[in-house]
């Protein structure tokens, strides 16, 4: 079994210690950054249930604009998971594994979002612009809770 040097976050203190890759896993990297991606997923959901509520008073014809930001909201949320899946995967691996799993799991994180935006340009059913505002949703929650939030920085 391969023993991989991992930074181990322990009674408030970092330590630099030699741990399985499955112990790391199991017992602090995993756990730890599903607490983080459920709290990102929650408040993006929360933010999108308050736009879309918005978007039902201030628009005549919402519906256009409400279906592109869930089509962009549901497609940050995704891959953003799929970064998180990816990272976790890539922390066991030798370093060039890591560095060629890494590189050909961002390009197909851009290559759906290419896919996203011309089905959003043209799909009649979808404002192109709410869509664009649906993808940065992640980005934008991130963002804010690292500026509000001293629990989650």
């Amino acid at each position: 079994m391969n023993s991989y040097v991992v930074l181990k976050y322990i009674n408030g203190k970092i330590t630099d210690n030699n741990i399985s890759k499955e112990k790391y896993i199991i017992n602090g990297g995993e756990e730890m950054n599903n607490d983080i991606v459920f709290k990102v997923i929650k408040r993006s959901v929360f933010f999108s249930l308050i736009f879309i509520g918005l978007c039902f008073f201030l628009f005549k014809e919402p519906m256009p604009i409400i279906n592109g930001y869930i089509f962009g909201g549901i497609t940050s949320i995704l891959n953003f998971k799929l970064l998180h899946n990816t990272i976790n995967k890539a922390i066991c691996m030798a370093p060039h594994k890591a560095n060629m799993h890494s590189t050909i799991r961002y390009t197909v994180r851009y290559i759906i979002y290419f896919i996203v935006l011309i089905i959003a340009a043209l799909a009649p059913y979808l404002n192109f612009i709410s869509t664009i505002i649906g993808l940065f949703l992640v980005k934008n929650i991130i963002l804010g809770s690292a500026i509000l939030d001293k629990e989650f920085r």
